[in-house]
């Protein structure tokens, strides 16, 4: 099993993201009072409400899996950004400078 940081910090915005869904639906919020992934005929239709219970279901550790496979998605999308960036300037012609700020 994998903890760290994290994992904590994954499982405290579930906790958060769990009351914040238990207040909407106690107001009534947008999907009316009650109505946050009950298990409910109109909660196997609705996205969100699946989407919640998938993550009540999982564990820490598949939060820190998946922050560090979209931090590898990320930084994969900017090498083939900063390739085609290249390429474009290349084309490019006119007044035109480019300036590295980080």
């Amino acid at each position: 099993m994998t903890s760290g940081p994290v994992a904590e910090e994954a499982a405290k915005l579930f906790e958060a993201l769990q009351a914040w869904a238990r207040g909407a639906a106690a107001s009534g919020g947008a999907y009316g009072a009650g109505h946050v992934a009950t298990d409910a005929a109109e909660c196997r239709l609705c996205p969100f409400c699946q989407l919640l219970g998938l993550a009540r279901s999982a564990r820490p550790e598949t939060f820190e899996h998946l922050l560090d496979a979209t931090g590898s998605l990320v930084a994969a999308l900017r090498s083939v950004l900063d390739a085609h960036e290249r390429d474009w300037a290349s084309r490019r012609s006119g007044p035109l400078e480019r300036i590295d700020i980080g």
